[in-house]
């Protein structure tokens, strides 16, 4: 854990993705709700050198702010307008996208898998227990910090199905298509 992170604790993720099996990418929205628990001018995340960071802005205040950041590796560095301080709201947007890492031995060797089913259909899975889920998206990847709670919205071409943890609340027909499943 390097000190960009250990600066705040994560209390939500709200991650709404589409999957697209055609090209095998994805393209991906987060929302991350932490509390600061000491003095921040920035953060970091983790998210695989293969997935490109579209766009990052501080949403924790009465509009969206842009906010620069730059990319050391794994690591997304994000510079905040301001110190916060302990006990602060903090809220980022990210927008990233591309083609994820392929797990080339699942489940040991993790990564996203795009194949097929014996009849032919796509089949999509995330293989992320020993690489971590900044392999599919950007989040604080340790181990010393789990969300209160995480909304997940997954988009996919009909008649794909999602399965993911939690609880399904709803799937709404986007009349394009796809379908999007969210769950919490």
């Amino acid at each position: 854990l390097i000190v960009e992170q250990a600066a705040y604790d994560v209390t939500y993720y709200d991650l709404a993705v589409a999957l697209d099996p055609a090209d095998s990418t994805i393209t991906g929205t987060l929302r991350m709700d932490a509390r600061v628990v000491a003095p921040a001018a920035v953060v970091a995340l983790d998210l695989d050198t293969l997935l490109a960071i579209e766009s990052v802005s501080l949403t924790d205040l009465e509009s969206a702010v842009p906010l620069p950041f730059r990319r050391s590796g794994g690591r997304v560095f994000v510079d905040l307008p301001y110190t916060k301080q302990p006990g602060d709201a903090l809220s980022l947007t990210l927008e990233y996208g591309g083609r994820p890492r392929v797990a080339p031995r699942p489940p040991w060797d993790g990564g996203v898998q795009w194949t097929t089913t014996p009849a032919g259909a796509p089949w999509i899975a995330t293989s992320n227990q020993m690489i971590g889920a900044d392999v599919w998206w950007p989040n604080k990847d340790h181990v010393s910090d789990k969300p209160d709670s995480m909304r997940i919205h997954v988009t996919v071409p009909d008649p794909l199905v999602v399965a993911a943890n939690g609880r399904l609340e709803r799937t709404t027909d986007n009349g394009d298509g796809t379908w999007t499943y969210h769950w919490f």
